[in-house]
């Protein structure tokens, strides 16, 4: 009787704990995605202040990007948010996107928002691919030279997509102190 009591307790316990880390993710993902809508009214402003054109190439960009970190936030699992934010920063139209916007945001206060955008999303996928990074180190220590090469099926790569985000936040800086992003 005793055992079968101590059991039912811990299953009471472990259901507990199992809650409090449900809500502690949704509170983590709740600041996240209120990082990126403040990110997106800050935008905003700009466009009502009219130092940013509505219609700007930017503009709609950049909203685009932040909207659909937003809602990828929202609505998915952490596991779904990680494959998509990989999927997305790694995509060939991802690269290309970032590429065109670091050439073309020439406004100071646009490209530190863009930076800021890119540190929220890699700490978004830092913080919720730990496991996987992990993963993937010990798949390349155990599996060799196939595993190095980063390409594999059992888990995605997020380290990737974080060395993507963290080469266009380098190009932004270099494009910045070169001169290119200074107010005419």
């Amino acid at each position: 009787m005793t055992t079968l009591l101590s059991l039912l307790a811990m299953t009471i316990v472990l259901y507990g704990v199992s809650i409090l880390i449900r809500e502690y993710n949704v509170l983590v993902f709740t600041q996240f995605r209120f990082r990126y809508y403040a990110l997106r009214d800050e935008l905003a402003m700009h466009v009502v202040r009219g130092e940013l054109p509505e219609d700007s190439w930017e503009y709609r960009h950049i909203v685009a990007a932040i909207n659909y970190h937003i809602s990828a936030v929202e609505t998915m699992s952490i596991t779904e948010v990680v494959r998509l934010l990989i999927q997305y920063h790694t995509s060939e139209d991802g690269r290309r996107n970032a590429r065109h916007l670091v050439k073309r945001v020439d406004d100071p206060v646009i490209t530190d928002l863009l930076m800021r955008y890119l540190g929220t999303t890699q700490d978004l996928l830092r913080r919720n691919s730990r496991c996987q990074i992990a993963l993937v180190r010990i798949g390349k220590r155990l599996f060799g030279p196939a595993a190095r090469q980063g390409r594999h099926e059992i888990v995605v790569n997020p380290n990737e997509a974080l060395n993507e985000i963290e080469q266009n936040k380098t190009e932004l800086r270099a494009a910045r102190h070169a001169g290119l992003h200074c107010p005419a």
